[in-house]
């Protein structure tokens, strides 16, 4: 990938929250939700937002819930892209007829891409649908990383401040 702005797509669940055996997070279970934080969240959150390279944006289940992850860093709050919404979705089907086949995630990304089609893509995400692989595949724009493998979960589950900059630079291709 060259030196040009990179939509950086996030997942939350097996990326920023991974269980571990131990008791949730208090911020979080104060708000009556349950994530296990990875030891370095608030340090890769602030090294992503703080990139100028960077365009972040979520892509979790946690919809828009997602932006509580830059409260809790105090970052600005990324966009969401994951769940579509209903004038979202019509659109979706219609520009994507074989929405119904495919990932929903997969169809909320070429929804949410469609508008930076010059852009490099990382997306990090725990597994990958067989038809993102292709897709993937297909794009020479896209890399995916997935946290569910080394190096990405071992970066993520370490606890030392490098595996930021290590982190960050997988995502930049570095």
């Amino acid at each position: 990938m060259d030196k040009k702005k990179i939509v950086l797509l996030l997942d939350v669940d097996g990326v920023f929250t991974i269980y571990r055996g131990r008791e949730r997070d208090h911020w979080f279970a104060k708000i009556k939700l349950s994530a296990w934080p990875i030891p370095q969240h608030v340090a890769i959150l602030r090294a992503i937002a703080d990139n100028s390279m960077l365009y972040p944006v979520w892509l979790s289940a946690w919809d828009d819930s997602s932006v509580l992850w830059n409260e809790l860093s105090q970052t600005r709050h990324f966009p969401v892209a994951y769940h579509l919404k209903s004038r979202q979705e019509r659109h979706a089907r219609h520009l994507f007829p074989y929405y119904s086949n495919v990932d929903t995630k997969l169809v909320a990304v070429q929804y949410y891409l469609r508008r930076y089609p010059m852009c490099d893509v990382v997306w990090v995400e725990d597994g990958f649908a067989v038809e993102t692989w292709i897709w993937a595949q297909d794009n020479p724009k896209v890399a995916l990383l997935d946290a569910s493998e080394d190096p990405v979960r071992s970066l993520l589950l370490r606890e030392d401040a490098g595996c930021v900059q290590e982190l960050m630079s997988l995502i930049l291709g570095e």
